[in-house]
């Protein structure tokens, strides 16, 4: 198979000489009336196509129109192309976000309620659930919108619920709505970005996580001086017990050499009577 690297007139191999004729290429001969001859020669060719009234001409069998958006000819012909937005992901990703912090609610309620817990500073952990809460209740975007028109809703025990159905349609609706409720613009940001500002305030420095972590270091170094005053405590304490058992060791021996003595002044007197 002889054949040219890139496609293209431009790129065009040019047979010439005896071995044009010795290899058959300048025999055109179609048996089969398939358009190929039966020396199977493809002429050089450019793709010419008109897209959006727009004419083009290139070598190969694709072209990138604007939005970066890439169409491949696989036949002569006439083709429609409808481009839409893909939403498929958007409300599984929303649902996502409801689950996360449901997940967070339990994680935490769990921990303030356990007789067990080793956390002191609860009321830090229901700051972090507080703060996303709050932050739920605010109006976004240039409307003013609420998360509760699109679907959000919290059941009696406070679990986040998101109705897909009630999304789905305020979607169809108005989907420029919707991105401007989660994400805004820098003057008037969405719900998803300020939640994302929060989340990253609260593991920045000074933030909630970083102070917590500080309060916790603090603690423990606390603990550890107070625990060496301790042991000293009771380093000195044992010296000054070991001394007066020592002491009263001494007395004791004194009492005992008193006693035997007395007695053998007793066995002394007994006998002389």
């Amino acid at each position: 198979v002889l054949k040219s690297q890139e496609p293209g007139t431009a790129n065009a191999l040019a047979l010439t000489g005896a071995a044009t004729t010795t290899l058959g290429f300048d025999d055109a001969t179609d048996s089969d009336g398939d358009g190929v001859a039966d020396n199977h020669a493809l002429v050089a060719q450019d793709l010419k196509a008109t897209v959006d009234g727009i004419e083009y001409s290139v070598s190969s069998n694709s072209i990138q129109v604007d939005g970066n958006l890439k169409i491949t000819a696989s036949e002569k012909g006439t083709s429609t192309l409808n481009i839409t937005k893909d939403e498929s992901a958007i409300i599984p990703a929303i649902q996502e976000v409801a689950a996360k912090y449901n997940e967070l609610l339990l994680m935490v309620t769990e921990e303030l309620y356990a007789t067990d817990s080793s956390i002191q500073d609860k009321s830090s952990l229901k700051s972090v659930v507080n703060g996303i809460k709050n932050l739920m209740y605010q109006e976004f975007g240039k409307e003013d919108s609420s998360l509760f028109n699109a679907g959000f809703s919290f059941d009696k025990t406070g679990v986040l619920e998101v109705d897909a159905t009630v999304l789905g349609e305020a979607l169809l609706d108005d989907p420029d709505k919707i991105k401007d409720l989660f994400i805004g613009v820098a003057e008037d940001k969405g719900f998803g970005t300020m939640l994302k500002e929060t989340l990253d305030d609260f593991n920045s420095y000074n933030g909630l996580f970083d102070s917590y972590k500080t309060n916790m270091e603090q603690r423990k170094e606390k603990l550890e001086e107070d625990k060496e005053k301790a042991v000293e405590n009771l380093d000195t304490k044992y010296d000054t017990m070991a001394a007066q058992f020592a002491a009263y060791a001494s007395v004791i021996s004194q009492m005992e050499s008193s006693f035997s003595g007395l007695k053998q002044m007793i066995a002394m007197e007994s006998s002389s009577n």
